[in-house]
């Protein structure tokens, strides 16, 4: 478990800065914060001069929003992995000085450009993924436009009998749909998937509507609401233990209602209850959602691996199954076995640190970047007393040890 000046790190949901100031390093400033959810005041932050970036948002996995359009960014500067891991991001604003190249952005999905639309309603002229937005970068906002959610208005044969409805909105943003009330229909069924998040893929929901019976008149007398009973919703863990604050829905007698899950840090959904959606009556409901604890009690982190790892076991033990520099693991708390340090996968699975996040290591000599077919990379030249971080053991290419220190960038051993 990882402090900042006493701070757990995971406890870290918010981040402002209310005054001006000059940064010379930004290298690892927000890296591995999972809770970070909001990032305010960048714009107070000068990098006109800053001269490292590396890692600086890398693993911000609940980060949805980021406005850089206020950065300075020299293309020529160390920006490795600044950009990487950031799963949910949705939201993405670019300056006309911010080059964001080889800072490994790797957020999935599509990415468009808002232009002279809004985020609702995009004007689209740029269309890219991750990878060509950092290279061919263009000031604008941008957004990743979850696919429609279509609601279709059903009679019990499958007839439809309302026109359907369209909502847009952002991968990761949760959206709620109620039913329309249709003259000589009283809804039957209210589909689970009511509620929910935008995702990359089309999303349907059917509302099922019963017709009215003959002998109810068509037009029937006005008649005054009855107030219903309180449909109150508990969100609890395995043992009864409650997680976050009843929420109490009210109504009218015969109405529908829908109930939300919430997402709680450290735990997951186990239990979906049966009345999550239904009728207000006269009597009081009690609508329960059962949460299971993670593997720690905490958010997962998904990770990149950079060295090729195995898996062990509490004790050290190796176990079937390896990694394989490249592939993202998703980790709970850190352990330490037979002293080294192991990230925690859950279901008694660990992974060793240094493989993932690495050590710290000075240069003793001026060093150059090599490919993994060891041929240099390009003529930079890091210098002498440089700080790199190192992943895993060396390496031997062509009868020489290397260091891994990124994705296809390798440092020869000796030179530290």
């Amino acid at each position: 478990m990882a402090y900042i000046n006493g701070i757990n790190k995971d406890d870290i949901q918010e981040v402002k800065f209310t005054g001006q100031l000059k940064v010379n390093s930004a290298a690892e400033m927000f890296r591995g914060l999972p809770n970070l959810t909001k990032i305010t005041g960048l714009k107070n932050l000068d990098t006109s001069d800053t001269i490292d970036m590396r890692y600086m948002f890398t693993d911000c996995s609940n980060l949805k929003e980021l406005d850089l359009s206020s950065f300075v960014i020299d293309p020529g500067i160390d920006k490795g992995y600044m950009l990487n891991g950031l799963t949910k991001l949705n939201t993405f604003k670019l300056g006309k000085s911010t080059h964001i190249n080889e800072s490994y952005l790797d957020t999935p999905g599509t990415w468009v450009s808002v232009g002279n639309g809004t985020e609702d309603a995009p004007q689209a002229t740029q269309k890219l993924n991750s990878n060509d937005l950092a290279s061919q970068r263009i000031d604008d906002t941008y957004i990743r436009p979850g696919a429609a959610i279509k609601a279709f208005y059903l009679d019990t044969d499958g007839k439809s009998i309302a026109d359907e409805t369209s909502l847009n909105g952002k991968i990761g943003n949760s959206y709620k749909l109620t039913p329309k009330t249709i003259p000589g229909y009283v809804i039957k069924e209210i589909p689970a998937n009511a509620t929910g998040f935008f995702t990359d893929q089309p999303q349907s929901v059917k509302f099922i509507y019963s017709a009215v019976p003959v002998s109810v008149p068509s037009t029937p007398a006005v008649s005054t609401p009855i107030k219903a009973a309180n449909v109150i919703v508990h969100y609890q863990d395995e043992r009864g233990n409650k997680l976050a604050p009843d929420t109490v829905l009210q109504g009218n007698v015969g109405d529908g209602y829908i109930t939300s899950l919430v997402e709680i840090a450290g735990y997951t959904l186990k239990t979906r209850p049966e009345n999550a959606t239904g009728f207000y009556n006269d009597q009081n409901q009690d609508v329960t959602y059962i949460y299971t604890k993670n593997a720690t009690g905490l958010s997962s982190v998904t990770r990149t691996v950079f060295h090729n790892s195995y898996v062990y076991d509490e004790n050290g033990v190796r176990k079937k199954g390896e990694y394989f520099a490249g592939e993202t693991v998703k980790t709970y708390s850190t352990k330490l076995i037979q002293g080294k340090k192991y990230y925690d996968l859950g279901n008694n699975d660990f992974i060793k640190a240094v493989n993932i996040t690495g050590v710290t290591r000075k240069l003793k000599h001026n060093a150059y970047l090599y490919t993994k077919k060891a041929k240099r990379l390009g003529r930079k030249v890091l210098k002498k007393k440089y700080t790199i971080t190192t992943y895993g053991g060396a390496i031997k290419i062509n009868h020489k040890l290397y260091y891994i220190v990124g994705k296809n960038r390798y440092i020869k051993k000796a030179n530290f």
